[in-house]
């Protein structure tokens, strides 16, 4: 996987400049084709976020010259997209790559108000849209396995993994309650130091 994310922080900005410059793209392509070798992988997933729309030229450009690169050896370029940002130009990226990844997720996340992270609702809806110009063949929709911590009187929710989740209601003795209306399982808990979560 190829990401401009470090401690947490994605860097769009950074980003934005080393695709507007031809000998940096060319390194970086160099550096992710001879990775791919050196190690025998069958290609890369390039998860490239928070990037400017004044990028995305650039950024197709990069996609087109990785893939070009990649042609000769059989390997595969594939390229995570936003689900539901409706200014990501879905059809001219998965014009250049093998398979486009779309992340359904983040209906609601850490910062935002407390909700699933992709109720039925939403994720049919923005799936209807994307699937509107995307090839069903050359499209791999992820799902997210992990749950968000929302604590009373905190302004940031704590991400979990799956298993992290689970433990914290089987240490609580939590019910875990399941949402038909959103098609999402949540649950209350009281931790050692009184919050309610």
């Amino acid at each position: 996987i190829l990401q401009n994310v470090s401690g947490g922080h994605w860097y769009g900005p950074e980003l934005a400049k080393l695709l507007a410059d031809k000998d940096r793209r060319d390194a970086l392509t160099a550096q992710v084709r001879g990775f791919i070798a050196a190690n025998r992988l069958q290609g890369v997933v390039v998860d490239f976020e928070d990037v400017p729309p004044a990028a995305y030229g650039n950024l197709k450009l990069f996609l087109s010259e990785l893939s070009a690169s990649f042609a000769g050896h059989g390997w595969i370029v594939a390229a995570t997209a936003p689900f539901d940002d409706d200014g990501w130009p879905f059809a001219s990226f998965a014009s250049v790559v093998d398979y486009t990844m779309l992340m359904a997720l983040d209906e609601h996340y850490s910062t935002g108000e407390p909700g699933p992270i992709a109720s039925e609702d939403w994720y049919e809806a923005q799936l209807d849209k994307r699937m509107a110009v995307l090839n069903a063949a050359s499209t791999i929709v992820l799902i997210g396995n992990y749950g968000l911590d929302w604590v009373k009187g905190q302004s940031e929710a704590t991400s979990l993994e799956f298993g992290e989740a689970m433990v914290a209601a089987r240490d609580s003795g939590a019910t875990i309650a399941f949402d038909h209306a959103s098609n999402n399982p949540h649950f209350r808990y009281q931790d050692t130091d009184g919050q309610h979560d």
